[in-house]
């Protein structure tokens, strides 16, 4: 299990889709599962890091 550290500009993002009309309840259920520490559904395409992000 992981623990989320969310960002001003994270919370910004996520109000401003909110408000463009994106369902925040998809995107809480997205986030918990990664959190949980279990794989996507495949229609959410989930691959690995690359990058500067790789290993993290």
């Amino acid at each position: 299990m992981y623990t989320p550290i969310y960002t001003k500009q994270f919370n910004k993002d996520i109000k401003r889709a909110v408000r463009r009309g994106k369902n925040a309840e998809k995107f809480k259920i997205i986030v918990r599962t990664l959190l949980d520490g279990d794989p996507l559904d495949p229609i959410h395409r989930d691959h690995k890091f690359t990058g500067n992000y790789a290993g993290r």
